[in-house]
């Protein structure tokens, strides 16, 4: 984090496109791998959200939509919005998705708000106590960061109560007690 952030802070434009570049490298070669069966494919993936969030984190919305990450973003937040539903995904690889969109959560609520109650709903899911405890961390920082964001009382109240989220904020709670 500190050397992207080192390099980006100096070299701002001829920075901010070599990682630009080096993200849609990244993200296009782990897909293409992960689509064809490489086992350790996802671990490209997972670098490339860790270092487009690095790159991006903290920049306002229209900063980020006039910079060089502006074209890449869609495709990012696509990728980690597909990735956080994935149940056969590896799980540091969702736990990777969940922490991006909830890093980037203003892109997030500003360009895809269409897209926040499937959020919402993988996140939800992603609580459940049979998951790991990686992924239903990140995925407990994202339903928080997401579920105000959401004005549709209905839905907030459904994923709180029928998907089970308060009785996996509380297993978590004891989990962290216990540990």
């Amino acid at each position: 984090e500190y050397l992207v952030g080192e390099l980006l802070g100096h070299l701002k434009r001829e920075a901010a496109k070599a990682v630009s570049g080096l993200v849609v490298e990244l993200l296009e070669r782990g897909e293409s791998a992960r689509s064809s069966g490489d086992a350790k494919a996802w671990k490209v993936t997972e670098l490339a959200l860790l270092l487009f969030g690095v790159a991006v984190g903290g920049t306002s919305v229209k900063a980020l939509q006039r910079s060089e990450f502006g074209a890449l973003l869609p495709t990012a937040l696509a990728a980690a919005g597909r990735l956080c539903g994935d149940k056969v995904a590896p799980d540091l690889l969702r736990a990777r998705a969940f922490a991006l969109l909830r890093r980037l959560g203003d892109a997030v609520c500003a360009l895809v708000p269409a897209d926040l109650p499937a959020l919402l709903d993988a996140a939800a899911c992603a609580l459940a106590p049979s998951e790991p405890l990686v992924v239903r961390v990140s995925a407990c920082r994202a339903f928080c960061r997401f579920l105000t964001a959401v004005s549709d009382k209905p839905l907030r109240d459904r994923l709180l109560v029928e998907r089970g989220v308060l009785t996996s904020l509380g297993s978590l709670m004891r989990g962290a007690d216990e540990e």
